[in-house]
Order: C-alpha cells, then structure tokens, then sequence
C-alpha cells in the first residue's frame, strides 16, 4: 500500500474511533433515596465560542487556521497565515429566554518561528441570577453561577504537511458571589487537547487547493464532581 493511502487509513480510523469530546460526569442523589440524575461537570466547554465555527455546524478540526482554532483544535494554529491573531467574541445567551445570561471568548495567538505557536484564550459563561429552591419549594437564596476556563496552546510544525497540538486548560466554576452563603462550592479543575492536522495540497477541479485530516480529543482530565448542601446535610 502507498505511504499516502496508509496515512489516510489510519487517520480515518482514529477520526472514527475518537468522534467526540470526553467529558467526566458526576451522579448526586437529590430528595428521595434512589432518585439519581447525572450532571455533566462543565458544560459551557461544548458551547462553540466563535460566530464562523457556529454557523458551519461546528466544524472546526480541519478548517482553515484563525485565531480560535485552538477550541478545535490547538494543531491548526501553526498553520497561522499571520504572526499575530487575535479575537474576541460576546454572544448573549439564550437571550430570548433571559436577559442576563452571556459567553464571551477571548484569543490571542503568536507565530514563535514558521512551525511553531503558542498563545492563550479565556473563556467564561455568566449564567445570570438564579433563584434557589428547596425540594418542599421554599425559596432560598439567589445565587449567580460563573464557568470559566483559562487556556495555554502550543503548535509545532514537523513538516509541510504534519503538525501537532496541545491545549491546557485551567477550569474554574463558582456559583455565588459570596462563597460563606453559597448553597455550592466553588470548583477548580484542570483539563487537556491533543490534537493532529495532516495537511496536502493537492490540485482539484483544476485550480490548486488543499486536502485537510484533522483529529483531536478534548477536555481529557479528573473528573470534576458539584458537592450540594443537601448532600453535606445543610439541607432539608
């Protein structure tokens, strides 16, 4: 089998076989022994932060380099037309359901040398106030639920045509302003991206282009568990 054709099978195999984000979960028991409901630690990191991503459906992986592609995925960003590239985005969310709900996302990214680059984004979700409830429907307090996630990327270059990635993330989700009242802990996790681009050009329908193959596996770390009041007892 040719070098070219053993590259793509293997390549599509690993796409196949690591489709999605990893992404820890954590079980709690609420009311009624028995009664267990899963909550997905983080969600907010699934949320795509950029306006061209989004309106793609998404896609990301293999796409032309800017400066949030270290969301995709941190390979692309060697791959930088520009030595300098920066973003800033502001989606109001959900907002015809609220009004007080936002994501913003930060980016900045440098070229070190032609294959190498680094930089760093912040991410943050403010879900707005959200009014407490006990399990009998007392209303408690309000809290203010706060996501974010502090990233440092790094992209190397081996050749024309291959480059990897890699995203460390520092995670952070506090659910009140004032923490001595908060009905919730305040949480600190850490997470990492690995990612691979393999990129060829290639001639098509006779104008020059490109054929891109990328594969990452995102949000890799301990799992991140929400510790309630009601579970400490300081509820009933």
């Amino acid at each position: 089998m040719p070098a070219t054709h053993c590259i793509y099978s293997v390549a599509f195999f690993l796409i196949f076989c690591i489709s999605h984000s990893s992404f820890s979960q954590s079980y709690t028991i609420l009311g009624q022994e028995g009664n267990r409901i899963p909550l997905t630690s983080a969600p907010f990191l699934r949320i795509s932060p950029d306006a061209r991503a989004a309106g793609m459906g998404e896609t990301g992986v293999a796409t032309s380099a800017d400066a949030n592609s270290a969301y995709w995925n941190p390979a692309k960003m060697v791959r930088l037309e520009e030595n300098l590239s920066i973003s800033y985005s502001f989606t109001p969310w959900l907002r015809k359901v609220v009004n007080d709900m936002f994501l913003q996302h930060a980016a900045v990214a440098f070229k070190l040398r032609s294959d190498q680059a680094l930089g760093f984004s912040v991410t943050q979700l403010n879900l707005g106030d959200i009014q407490m409830a006990s399990p009998t429907g007392a209303l408690l307090q309000i809290e203010s639920p706060n996501e974010m996630a502090v990233s440092f990327f790094y992209s190397y270059s081996f050749n024309e045509n291959l480059s990897l990635g890699t995203n460390a993330k520092f995670i952070t989700v506090s659910h009140d302003r004032n923490s001595a009242t908060s009905l919730y802990e305040a949480i600190d996790n850490v997470a990492i991206d690995l990612g691979a681009l393999y990129q060829k050009e290639t001639t098509v329908l006779g104008g020059d282009g490109f054929v891109n193959l990328g594969m990452t596996i995102t949000n890799l770390g301990p799992k991140m568990e929400y510790l309630e009041a009601y579970s400490a007892g300081l509820l009933t």
